[in-house]
């Protein structure tokens, strides 16, 4: 029990240094590939919850990032 909470942390501190670098970035690196299979990876309850938030916080910031995208219209003769 007591290593697989130590791995899960290990497993939670790599996404979230992933998602502070994406931040830092300012969006110009985006790093999903980390957060790929987390919820086959990490299985002690209080690790998942706080696992499940930061992945809410990074969606919340890439889809602003979508919100804000330039459309350009072009109208033709």
């Amino acid at each position: 029990m007591e290593a697989q909470l130590v791995r899960d942390i290990d497993i939670y501190e790599r996404l979230l240094q992933a998602n502070e670098y994406e931040v830092r970035s300012r969006r110009e690196k985006d790093l999903g590939e980390f957060f790929l299979g987390w919820e086959e990876m990490i299985t002690t309850p209080e690790i998942r919850r706080w696992t499940e938030s930061l992945v809410l916080e990074r969606q919340t910031f890439w889809f602003g990032r979508k919100a804000s995208a330039l459309i350009i219209f072009v109208l033709g003769t």
